[in-house]
């Protein structure tokens, strides 16, 4: 029996998860339902798996307490994952969410919290470490042996300002999104970005 998933997110990295990280797993779930605000992303997704309209859903909230699922997976930007988590938990739901927990240090504990208490079980992943490349690079480091030191360069047109997907690295951070951390400043900087696109950036 497969199990049903609530996918919350069909943006760049949701759309991901659907079209390549989820697919290995089909023989043990499926897609109930697919959430995301930004109608082109919810439709191509929705119709790149299938979905009929009523499983496809623009609010979280509605998604919850319409449709059954077994789990949920959400990829949507940081300061929504709170909400996803406390809804999920209100349907006794587990939680598979990408990385960071949220965008807040509270936000972390009101979801620690939700989680205890409705006694689900919640993980957070960063599912860079399967992709392809991630993977040779660990199989030649293993065929090479014990490495003593290793030197890298990023090379990335994101260095450069104002271009490619990392422009949001060169932007002002606001001293509301800035938390003392790279990721939690970063963070704030692409949900106004995606705010903007009308979507989720994730």
């Amino acid at each position: 029996m497969r199990r049903g998933c609530l996918m919350l997110g069909a943006g760049a990295m949701g759309s991901r998860w659907i079209r390549a990280i989820w697919q290995p797993f089909r023989d043990r779930m499926e897609f109930a339902a697919l959430v995301d605000p930004n109608p082109a992303a919810l439709h191509e997704a929705g119709d790149w798996l299938g979905l009929p309209p009523a499983a496809r859903f623009a609010d979280a909230r509605e998604a919850f307490a319409t449709m059954d699922a077994d789990f949920c997976c959400i990829v949507t930007p940081p300061d929504h994952h709170r909400e996803a988590v406390e809804l999920a938990c209100g349907r006794g739901m587990d939680i598979l969410s990408e990385k960071p927990v949220a965008d807040t240090p509270q936000a972390c504990g009101a979801i620690a919290r939700a989680v205890k208490a409705a006694g689900v079980r919640m993980m957070v992943t960063q599912n860079y470490r399967y992709t392809r490349r991630i993977v040779t690079l660990k199989q030649a480091l293993n065929e090479l042996g014990p490495v003593n030191y290793a030197v890298a360069r990023y090379a990335s047109s994101i260095r450069a300002a104002e271009t490619g997907p990392g422009q949001f690295r060169h932007l002002e951070k606001s001293g509301s999104d800035n938390l003392g951390t790279v990721a939690l400043s970063g963070t704030g900087v692409k949900r106004r970005q995606a705010e903007k696109r009308g979507g989720w950036y994730r």
